[in-house]
């Protein structure tokens, strides 16, 4: 049925509301000059017939004819109520298809778009990382946490593992490798990036261009604590492959094999 929320006003409601269209619609059924002469009331005769026949059929003649009225009035009451039931489905399942893009978004988009119209708690938890419980939060202050799996997620889309190499004089060779862990986005998620930042505990925001703004790690004893996050929250696109080399290059220079110029060239040439 609907979602009707039956009290002694709404139920004597509906069934004045019932008994008023009974009485129009048996008025119109059973009128023998036929006011209404088309497809409507020869529809309405026929069920007010059918419904008649089976109430007289099944108590009696003269008792069908006492407990008529108050059935038929029940039944158009029953009708009414699923018809409003159904309406209401309806516009649900409307609602649900129009208020969002799911189709024609990608997940890190669509997760992003998310975040910045609506601040929703599936993406962000209220307790700091590394501890038990994890309560989700539904407010707009900028002090949550992200959900680990949200972050592999977001990164499959917004992340990029980079090795970058500078000129460096004091160097041996001259050349300095680092290895970056970046997410750019637009100003307007800055927030975002904040969340980001203190989900791990490290890493700064840099402007990045005129209307963007850059969350970089790069400091192999804080790009451990990266890696140990997407070890355990592996990601599933081709991302992964990048990362995988990513790690290569910081076990690279952790051993300090970056030094030879033969590791150089297999990396940048």
């Amino acid at each position: 049925g609907g979602n009707l929320h039956l009290s002694l006003t709404n139920i004597g409601f509906y069934l004045i509301t019932g008994g008023l269209i009974t009485l129009i619609l048996s008025l119109v059924a059973t009128n023998y000059n036929k006011l209404v002469s088309n497809n409507w009331s020869i529809a309405q005769e026929s069920l007010y017939v059918t419904i008649h026949n089976i109430v007289t059929n099944q108590i009696n003649a003269i008792n069908g004819q006492i407990y008529f009225p108050f059935i038929y009035t029940l039944f158009v009451f029953i009708l009414i109520n699923n018809l409003i039931g159904m309406v209401n489905g309806c516009l649900r399942i409307l609602f649900l298809f129009n208020s969002n893009d799911l189709c024609s978004c990608s997940q890190a988009a669509w997760t992003k778009k998310l975040y910045s119209s609506y601040s929703y708690s599936a993406i962000a938890t209220k307790t700091a990382p590394h501890k038990n419980k994890t309560r989700y939060s539904f407010n707009n202050k900028n002090t949550f946490y992200l959900n680990p799996d949200y972050i592999t997620g977001f990164v499959d889309g917004e992340g990029c593992f980079t090795l970058s190499i500078f000129k460096a004089s004091r160097r041996l060779l001259g050349w300095q490798i680092k290895p970056i862990f970046s997410i750019s986005l637009h100003n307007k998620d800055i927030k975002l990036l904040e969340a980001m930042q203190r989900t791990f505990g490290l890493g700064k925001i840099y402007k990045h261009g005129n209307d963007s703004m850059q969350y970089r790690v790069s400091s192999l004893s804080n790009l451990q604590i990266i890696t140990e996050h997407f070890d355990k929250y592996p990601l599933i696109t081709q991302k992964q492959a990048d990362y995988l080399l990513f790690k290569q290059a910081m076990d690279t220079i952790r051993n300090k094999e970056h030094l030879s110029l033969t590791v150089l060239f297999r990396y940048f040439l």
